[in-house]
């Protein structure tokens, strides 16, 4: 992660991410929530607009 980051709080990220294979978006909140993120949202969606598909999972981190 960039060293700018340890000059924010987590509440200040949110991790977007799209074209997330079926059964995935777990994961990638972990992942999310271990880098620092207080929000996620993943996605199946691909191509032009992956944020036409509803998120598998959207929830908050914990604080």
């Amino acid at each position: 992660m960039p060293d700018w980051t340890a000059a924010h709080p987590p509440g200040r990220f949110c991790h977007l991410v799209y074209d997330v294979p079926g059964g995935r978006a777990a994961q990638v909140g972990r992942t999310a929530r271990a880098r620092g993120a207080a929000v996620h949202c993943a996605v199946p969606g691909a191509g032009a607009n992956p944020w036409r598909s509803a998120p598998d999972e959207l929830e908050e981190a914990p604080r």
